[in-house]
């Protein structure tokens, strides 16, 4: 019979509990959401921009889950995608009156979001998350590429 010492089953026992935590918040599924960031250099986003999201959202009468600041952009967080598209569309015309000009980048944001809340929010690691799944969605050149520009 195999007997070990009781240290590598702890061991074993903690690895196990630390892979649990880190997954449970991938159970909680993708959110869509909207990501509004400066089509200029000179343009800086602070939380001005996330109440002014706010307010175009409420005038256009869409009820976002969240919306925050986040790193150098704002999000707006969404229950479905056809609220997700009103709304890109409704940020993108209150914040860029010349399409030819615009001084805001507003895209779908495919960032996956887990649908948790607080501080567990910042610790889920979600599998396609991060800066390199958003500069998927960007040109070298830190523009919307087409396809993202055509939805």
């Amino acid at each position: 019979m195999n007997r070990y010492p009781l240290w590598k089953y702890a061991i074993l026992g903690v690895a196990l509990l630390i892979g649990l935590l880190y997954t449970v918040p991938n159970f909680y599924g993708e959110a869509p959401a909207v990501q509004v960031s400066s089509g200029k250099a000179t343009i800086k986003l602070d939380n001005g921009m996330t109440a002014r999201v706010q307010k175009v959202l409420e005038e256009a009468k869409l009820k976002p889950d969240y919306v925050q600041l986040e790193g150098l952009s704002v999000k707006a967080r969404f229950g479905d995608t056809d609220t997700q598209l009103k709304a890109k569309d409704a940020i993108s015309k209150a914040l860029n009156p010349d399409a030819n000009d615009p001084s805001y980048r507003c895209a779908e944001s495919g960032v996956a979001q887990p649908r948790v809340d607080g501080q567990a929010a910042g610790h889920a690691h979600v599998p396609g998350s991060g800066p390199s799944r958003r500069c998927a969605l960007l040109d070298a050149g830190g523009h919307e590429s087409r396809a993202d520009q055509a939805g």
